[in-house]
């Protein structure tokens, strides 16, 4: 039995042109578009999101807790109950649609798939302390010596 764990990359990348367009026609923000921003240098799409709960969550809570950061100058710092607040605010997902918050034009996300399948290798190959397989789908799978594997199978 062989499982397989595939990781698929999606690259989306916005020409440059697009920057002479106002972010409401592109509908997309890039990095260095970060106005409107307190916490951090880079825009994305969960650092918006992020930066929106936060602001809610310290006006809700009247607090922010210690171990993030405080916006503006010094809030109070939440005690047990303003830390129940935040995570409540933070996982309520309900909250995000009043955020404004715009894609990145220049974005990576990642699928991931897995599998169990029968191992039918075939050509194997033994070299020095690797071995290589062809493998139905793959071209190639590399093990080393270690692995219970070997050429015979």
């Amino acid at each position: 039995m062989f499982f397989s764990i595939i990781i698929q990359p999606q690259i989306m990348r916005a020409s440059e042109d697009l920057d002479g367009l106002n972010i409401q026609e592109r509908k997309c923000r890039f990095h260095k578009e970060n106005d409107g921003t307190d916490l951090f240098q880079r825009y994305s799409l969960q650092r918006c999101m992020f930066e929106c709960l936060h602001r809610i969550a310290t006006k809700k809570c009247s607090c922010t807790p210690w171990n993030y950061p405080h916006q503006g100058g010094p809030d109070n710092v939440c005690g047990p109950y303003g830390n129940i607040c935040w995570n409540q605010i933070l996982t309520s997902g309900s909250l995000l649609a009043g955020c404004n918050c715009e894609d990145d034009c220049n974005q990576i996300t990642y699928s991931f798939y897995t599998y169990d399948q029968d191992l039918k290798a075939t050509d194997c190959v033994s070299h020095n302390n690797f071995m290589f397989f062809t493998v139905s789908n793959h071209k190639s799978i590399l093990f080393d010596r270690t692995h219970p594997m070997s050429c015979s199978e």
